[in-house]
């Protein structure tokens, strides 16, 4: 299936809203990254933390795969997408605002 610029931008902008959306729901529902930094004493202890619930939400969009819900599946696509967002903020907090783009 192919799209044109246009269709595939408005795509990929929905998609950031989402994201966007879900990102603000699981910050209102726990809390945010310094928050949540503050409760663990270094970066690999945050990360472990992290990736469990990652991995959790991962799980849960194989099993929506594997039950044929598309709907789901997405949803649960726009959760882990929130989480390894979640993630990366963290990780560039932790570096005192350092990320790759920022390099060279």
């Amino acid at each position: 299936m192919e799209y044109d610029t246009e269709t595939r931008g408005k795509w990929q902008d929905r998609a950031q809203v989402e994201i966007a959306y879900e990102r603000a729901r699981q910050v209102k529902r726990w809390m945010d990254e310094p928050e949540l930094l503050s409760r663990y004493p270094d970066w690999r202890s945050y990360m472990a933390h992290k990736m469990l619930v990652l991995t959790e939400e991962v799980g849960e969009t194989s099993k929506e795969v594997l039950e044929y819900n598309q709907q789901n599946a997405l949803e649960e696509m726009i959760q882990v997408a929130a989480v390894a967002q979640a993630m990366v903020e963290g990780l560039i907090e932790i570096n005192g605002g350092w990320s790759p783009t920022q390099s060279g």
